[in-house]
């Protein structure tokens, strides 16, 4: 954000409250994602490691 500021010289203060909020949004998106690659994970392995039991039916 300070790069932003340092670099870009937003003109007026709805720019650069646009830009903290839109920063912002792609920080949580990142966050988001990442946490549903981790849930993936633990899904993929829980499949990969189950052990299959024939009378259950699979």
């Amino acid at each position: 954000m300070v790069s932003y500021i340092r670099q870009a010289y937003p003109c007026t203060e709805e720019m650069l409250v646009d830009e903290m909020l839109a920063i912002c949004a792609e920080i949580e998106t990142w966050r988001q994602k990442k946490e549903r690659q981790a849930a993936q994970a633990r899904y993929n392995s829980w499949l990969y490691y189950k052990k299959w039991n024939p009378d259950e039916g699979e």
